[in-house]
């Protein structure tokens, strides 16, 4: 073997530079440990191959590397002395002794498993995804050790063997080692010894991890600077050099896959059959009486709850999922483009023998079908769904694209089940025929029914090659759909294990290489419902007609049922005096009702109020266009040069304007009277992009009024500038007499009230509830209505999306209020950022005349007029512990901890005033970039805990320490050698 490695031209130059580098003692030690990865890599090109297997299980021992590299050696030393001289001319003599040795040894041990057994399929998987992975488990490429656990193989466990080794297959050996891919990765880690990477750019494009860990164990300071300055925050965050570089190293090689090992989920009993219904569904809210069966319950599992990362797991990506590094392994394979955020998807597999690609395909089908299955069954066990899902489609009408609205489409799991069924039975696999195929080429066309509408079927050519590209692009589509559904079909598709969102997806099938017959799936802005949803949906369509453009926006065309279904919860609108049938929608906060004059199209709004509804009636099962109320007339022409033209007298300068006032439009709907709403259970899904304030904002009266004691308000004095967390009863109570003045006869009632029931006392001293009881019906109705008019006219204080300014309102005199719009760019305010909504944080921001002080900030006299700065924030906060049972314990001086807002995280470091004793949070931007966000997820998932703190939510949580949050002084900035933007000192 030292002979073989010495002969190569280019290990010979690397070999002689190393040791004139390294000496002899270095080289010896590293040497060791570049042959044990060498062997190890090799390990996973067998491929079965059982004789090279025993050839690297002799060589790999730690005795016979060491005989390689000591010989190594002593063939390159320039000026060997004569002993040495002599041992190696004897060493190079003996060739034919030390083949004969090695064929003895080969002949030793049996040829593949022992006992004539099978190799186990999944042991041999997890063998290579184990082998394939310990490039990211061994540590500096120095800091080698022999501690290794040798094969357990002895030949005279095996069975009798009488087959001769040939000096063929000792020469086959030989060129297999040295035409591996892993010999390639032998030089180069042997030049890595002569020249170590000097950049975090350089280390990655070496291809091994070790030379980065060892970059960053020896040169941290000096390489985290410019692009990769971002890699400070995880240092601080308590990251080791080792972490930090497997996720620099993983999303050079991997992304934007993110590895992970698969989990065993427990498989429930599948009743995918139709007519299975969860209790209280939407499909049987207006059955016939005499027509209605007892409906079949799906087993409920209570013990089973399916997450959104199972779904993910299951479904995969159209089936795919990165958990294996052998590409051989997966059951399909995804190429992206566009940064990342197109994928293309394809079954196709090119062996080059038909019959074996075929039943490649056919499994790959069979696997992505199952694990369907399995996801669709643990959704209904969770009670997530009846016996059907829903996806958007856009079918595709070449002459009249402009005005095709999107359709909600249902599709039955029994449909799936039937096509798995029908797959399974086929008499043989090894020789698939056409006839083999005719029924579940039916069911599959049943499936894809929504997306073929107007489409020939001679896209599809009849042969058996043509229903295998048919039958992958269902269980594409199939998997697919299930995933976006689970999501409410809202945004881009990014799966836990993808680094970056996918925006667009090219389902292929078995034909990668031609564009007809794909489907694809990308995002699409709907009109008045995607104001509804909250973003853009992902549609499907069969590829041949134009591409959607992003500008444009389409209606929608759905049952009530499905829609509900999807987007609930939710309820229908019933008049009492017209018909037992619904009239309106009310979902996600608004209504869908059939505007007067229009009886084509149904609109959603939010600004709608209940009894003014044009009393139509709706068919729960029959489509309806939901869309805008404006549409555009295609039929009309304009010449946009001569209209400029003509109207230049009129033009204005733009963006100029005198001072104005902006008075909200509120309505506020009931469910009284001559309406009744009848509510339907919604099957559960992920709708992103929701705040803590939305789902505030959308809670009726009566709820909001259970739910005071929250810490959302932001109380800001007008004298000092100082701001403090309050709960929303305090905030009511101290704008609540301005709310209910703003009209003549709101003022009366509400001297009377409050006057009679002492109400303002009432919120301060959290008794809300008792004095609500003492209150008559409609005395009770006024004062929730004012709590809910409150809470909404503040909606739109706080950080604004873009993060620019916070807007504080300041309720005095007569509406329309004004508000302060402070700079969070200020450096005075740019703590302001903690206090951006999110999943964990809501802000209803006001003015208040109270003098507010602090041990930093004292009063500043008689103010005349508004600073426009808020330099201190008082508050408390916790470290989120997503396992209680086991404390965090205080804050880690100098640890990095992180505020979660939505697109942003807000970096804090733990620090100690000297004077004080107290402590203080740095907080600061966080630089890590959007796609390591996710990686870093899933990273922290693993260690079991997020690094992350929040605001309390509440008064009664217990862990939540009282803190005062400040602008830095240029003490603290010197010493924390960072561009901090504030701090939080614990008292």
């Amino acid at each position: 073997m030292a002979k073989v490695l010495y002969d190569d031209s280019d290990l010979c130059q690397l070999y002689l530079q190393a040791l004139e580098k390294l000496g002899k003692g270095k080289f010896a030690k590293n040497h060791n440990d570049i042959l044990k990865r060498f062997f190890q890599d090799l390990r996973s090109e067998l491929h079965g191959d059982f004789r090279r297997l025993q050839a690297i299980r002799l060589l790999r021992h730690p005795s016979q590397r060491g005989h390689i590299t000591e010989w190594i050696y002593k063939l390159c030393n320039p000026s060997p002395n004569p002993t040495t001289l002599k041992l190696t001319q004897e060493f190079l003599d003996q060739r034919e002794i030390r083949g004969e040795r090695l064929v003895s040894y080969l002949q030793s041990q049996p040829i593949g498993p022992q006992n004539g057994s099978s190799m186990d399929v999944a042991e041999t998987t997890v063998m290579k995804y184990e082998l394939s992975n310990e490039r990211y488990k061994n540590t500096d490429v120095e800091s080698s050790g022999d501690d290794e656990i040798e094969d357990d193989v002895s030949s005279e466990d095996g069975e009798d063997n009488t087959k001769q080794v040939n000096s063929k297959e000792l020469d086959s050996v030989v060129t297999f080692l040295t035409n591996s891919s892993s010999f390639a990765v032998l030089k180069l880690n042997v030049r890595l010894l002569i020249n170590p990477p000097t950049s975090i750019e350089a280390a990655l494009q070496s291809g091994n991890i070790r030379p980065l860990r060892k970059l960053l164990v020896k040169h941290f300071n000096n390489v985290a600077t410019d692009e990769y300055s971002w890699i400070k925050d995880l240092d601080e965050a308590g990251y080791s050099r080792d972490e930090i570089a497997d996720i620099l190293f993983q999303d050079a090689n991997d992304a934007p896959w993110i590895y992970f090992e698969p989990r065993r989920l427990d498989r429930p009993e599948i009743c995918l059959s139709d007519g299975v219904h969860i209790p209280g569904c939407v499909h049987h809210c207006f059955e016939i009486p005499t027509m209605l069966k007892e409906p079949r319950m799906p087993p409920i599992y209570p013990g089973i709850k399916t997450e959104a990362d199972e779904v993910q797991e299951l479904c995969g990506l159209a089936g795919i999922t990165p958990t294996s590094r052998d590409l051989k392994e997966w059951n399909g394979k995804v190429t992206f483009t566009k940064q990342n955020s197109v994928a293309s998807i394809s079954y196709a597999s090119f062996a080059g023998n038909v019959d074996l690609d075929r039943l490649v395909v056919l499994h790959r089908i069979i696997f992505t079908l199952e694990r369907f299955c399995i996801a669709a069954g643990r959704m209904q066990a969770s009670a997530l769904c009846c016996d059907s899902f829903t996806v958007l489609v856009h079918p595709i009408r070449l002459s009249d694209l402009e005005t095709t609205p999107v359709s909600l489409s249902r599709i039955k799991f029994l449909s799936a089940v039937q096509l798995l069924a029908g797959l399974k039975a086929l008499p043989s696999l090894l020789h698939i025929t056409e006839s083999n195929l005719a029924n579940v080429r039916q069911t599959a066309y049943l499936i894809l029914d929504s997306v073929l509408q107007n489409c020939s079927e001679s896209l599809w050519c009849k042969d058996v090659d043509g229903t295998l590209h048919l039958l992958s692009l269902t269980v594409q589509f199939l998997s697919l759909g299930l995933l976006s559904y689970n999501q409410g079909h809202v945004g881009p598709v990014q799966p836990f294990f993808l680094d970056t969102a996918q925006c667009k997806l090219l389902l292929t099938g078995t034909n990668a290489e031609s564009k007809s017959g794909w489907i694809t799936a990308e995002l699409t802005n709907l009109t008045c419902i995607g104001d509804m949803v909250g973003g853009s949906v992902l549609t499907f369509k069969i590829t041949g007609g134009s591409d959607l453009q992003n500008e444009r926006k389409f209606d929608l065309l759905a049952t009530a049922e499905d829609l509900l279904d999807t987007w609930g919860p939710g309820g229908f609108i019933v008049h009492n005096s017209v018909s037992t049938s619904p009239c309106a929608i009310k979902v996600c906060g608004g209504i869908i009702y059939s505007p007067k004059g229009n009886n084509r199209k149904l609109h959603w709004s939010r600004a709608i109020d209940i009894e003014h509804i044009h009393s139509v009636c709706i068919d729960p099962r029959r489509k309806l266009c939901i869309g805008s109320l404006v549409e555009v007339n295609q039929n009309c022409t304009v010449n946009e040069k001569e209209c400029w033209d003509r109207s230049a007298c009129a033009f204005e300068n733009l963006d100029v304007h005198d001072d104005f006032w902006k008075d909200d439009e509120r309505q506020i709907g009931s469910q009284g009277g001559q309406y009744i709403v009848i509510q339907v259970n919604r099957i559960q899904h992920k709708i992103p992009g929701r705040t803590w304030k939305q789902c505030i904002l959308d809670l009726d009266p009566e709820t909001l009024v259970l739910n005071l004691n929250y810490l959302c308000g932001l109380q800001v004095s007008f004298c000092t500038g100082v701001a403090r967390r309050v709960s929303l009863r305090e905030l009511i109570a101290d704008i609540l007499p301005i709310f209910a003045k703003t009209s003549l006869q709101d003022q009366a009632l509400w001297d009377k009230l409050a006057s009679q029931y002492g109400l303002v006392d009432a919120f301060h001293k959290d008794n809300v509830q008792a004095c609500l009881k003492k209150l008559g019906p409609q005395d009770c109705k006024y004062i929730l209505s004012l709590i809910q008019k409150i809470v909404r006219s503040l909606q739109s204080t706080g950080i604004d999306p873009e993060g620019k300014f916070m807007s504080v309102a300041w309720p005095y005199g007569d509406p329309p209020f004004h508000c302060f719009r402070i700079s969070c760019h200020d450096k005075v305010n740019s703590w302001v950022r903690v206090l951006a909504d999110a999943e964990d944080c809501a802000t209803f921001a006001y003015i208040s005349t109270h003098c507010l002080v602090t041990q930093q900030v004292k009063c500043q006299g008689p103010p005349i007029a508004w600073r426009n700065t808020t330099p201190v924030l008082v508050t408390a906060i916790l470290q989120h512990n997503e396992t209680p049972s086991i404390s965090l314990g205080p804050l880690d001086i100098r640890k990095a901890y992180f505020f979660k807002k939505p697109n942003l995280l807000l970096k804090v470091i733990a620090e100690r005033q000297v004077a004080s004793d107290d402590m203080t949070l740095l907080v600061s931007k966080s630089s890590i970039p959007a796609r390591f966000r996710q990686r870093l997820f899933m990273w922290e998932i693993r260690k079991s805990q997020w690094n992350r703190i929040r605001e309390s939510r509440n008064l009664l949580e217990s862990e939540a320490v009282e803190v005062t949050v400040l602008a830095n002084n240029e003490r603290s900035m010197r010493s924390s050698n960072m561009n901090v933007s504030c701090s939080v000192v614990f008292r």
